[in-house]
């Protein structure tokens, strides 16, 4: 068995999973990410009239009941859709600011 640099929901993801197990995780990232496109659309309180009167959800009024909910929803399915992402830890890190090319002219400064 070799090293697994590749995790996800189902364990490892080595090079056995097939082209069309990663479409299918790609098709649901992409739904849980238009959900939560659809709960921002829904947290925002402009289906309210100014006719309607105050009402009370959870000690909260409504439309900020309704808007808290949808946050944590959106927090969920964003776990979710990251468990769902590919990422591949062997790849090499970017360049940071503390390391310097070979190439600066100011590479003898500390």
């Amino acid at each position: 068995m070799g090293q697994c640099y590749i995790y996800g929901m189902g364990g490892c993801l080595g090079e056995e999973m097939n082209q069309k197990q990663r479409a299918t995780r790609r098709r649901r990232r992409r739904y849980l990410l238009l959900a939560i496109g659809l709960l921002y659309l829904v947290s925002v309180p402009w289906y309210r009239t100014s006719e309607g009167g105050l009402r009370l959800l959870w000690g909260l009024p409504d439309w900020v009941a309704v808007s808290v909910a949808c946050y944590a929803l959106v927090a969920i399915l964003n776990a979710f859709a990251w468990r769902l992402t590919d990422v591949d830890d062997g790849d090499a890190l970017p360049l940071t600011l503390s390391e310097r090319p070979e190439s600066s002219p100011d590479r003898n400064v500390p």
